[in-house]
């Protein structure tokens, strides 16, 4: 790798971990209910909150904390989440018989509050679930950080994690603000913590032989590959956290870290521009690119005649792997997503909210 740090300071190989992250989040949005689709769910999730557990500092008040994890979360949540209710608002008033018909200001108002009422208590509201849950997860480590005994920390999380496992065993639902959902992202944020506290582990990979650190890197890929198989075949589920779906929690976990692992490898013994770009808008991408997905299938295909991708296979409830043709119009999908994104960056990157962009 050149260099550890980016001409304006940033951590290159971060980056870099951010953009395999963001690529898997987008492949696995587009090919969903496949083997692809869940090898890429089973650290996607994972990586990005391990991510910010490796970026968590310390901070000398709970004040100081909880502004800057305001400025870095919650402005974003509100100022790319705001236009969601207002558009799926309209979306829904004007469909709501199952096609297109005109809609009075009444019933736009009616469908609006009925939107701003899900973004408000975000029970797994549109892509900014994310936000809101990462959040809370910041919130909830920084009082625990608080304790300064390490095996006392990690009883915690682990107390909290099993609370969690019985919880959707029994049929738990998603909760306000995604809370169910924090208990489960601790392990992940804690262990990137962990690393940032002891920096040797990421100048030992850097310093090994790109040979020896691409075994490595195959090894826990294998990893991820065998136990995501594993907890898939004994429980029919693979790790969604979205959907509160962790198979075999040992090794659904087991598999996340594993791919967590693996691409932390190829991160820093690889440098990409193409991949440490969507590292760097990563929040852009990871926000928008339902958005361009959606445009695509609502607008675009009905132009054609194509009322849903499941019609061209004639099969509502189609496996994409199982149709040659659709992995084409998947790749076309993504080169899209990535060129319109591209552009929605560059127009907004020189105005006043440039830093999030």
């Amino acid at each position: 790798m050149d260099s550890a740090y980016s001409s304006d300071n940033r951590i290159v190989w971060v980056d870099m971990l951010k953009g395999f992250a963001i690529l898997a989040v987008m492949i696995g949005h587009l090919v969903p209910h496949t083997y692809i689709g869940d090898f890429v769910y089973s650290f996607s999730v994972p990586l990005f909150i391990f991510v910010s557990g490796y970026l968590f500092r310390s901070y000398n008040s709970f004040k100081e904390f909880i502004t800057h994890r305001f400025k870095s979360l919650l402005i974003p949540y509100l100022m790319f989440g705001l236009p969601f209710p207002i558009v799926i608002a309209f979306y829904n008033a004007a469909y709501a018989g199952g096609s297109y018909s005109p809609i009075t200001p009444a019933d736009y108002f009616y469908s609006l509050l009925q939107e701003l009422y899900n973004y408000i208590i975000q029970i797994r509201y549109q892509v900014i679930w994310y936000l809101a849950m990462i959040f809370l997860v910041n919130v909830v480590m920084y009082f625990i950080l608080l304790i300064r005994h390490r095996w006392v920390q990690i009883a915690i999380i682990l107390l909290l994690l099993t609370s969690g496992a019985i919880y959707y065993h029994f049929g738990g639902k998603p909760l306000i603000w995604n809370i169910d959902t924090v208990i489960m992202a601790l392990p992940f944020f804690y262990v990137g913590h962990l690393l940032s506290d002891n920096g040797k582990c990421v100048s030992k990979i850097a310093e090994m032989k790109k040979s020896s650190a691409a075994l490595l890197f195959v090894a826990f890929l294998i990893g991820n590959i065998v136990f995501n198989l594993l907890t898939h075949y004994i429980s029919g589920e693979s790790l969604d956290m979205y959907f509160c779906q962790y198979g075999v929690l040992p090794f659904t976990y087991i598999s996340a870290f594993c791919g967590i692992f693996a691409f932390m490898i190829l991160a820093i013994i690889l440098r990409s521009r193409f991949v440490e770009f969507f590292g760097r808008h990563s929040l852009v991408y990871f926000i928008l690119h339902q958005r361009v997905m959606y445009f695509l299938n609502l607008v675009i295909l009905p132009m054609l005649n194509i009322p849903s991708l499941s019609h061209i296979v004639g099969d509502n409830n189609y496996n994409l792997m199982d149709y040659p043709m659709m992995i084409g119009l998947a790749v076309a999908y993504l080169a899209i997503m990535i060129l319109v994104v591209w552009l929605v960056i560059l127009a907004f990157s020189r105005t006043p909210i440039k830093k999030y962009f």
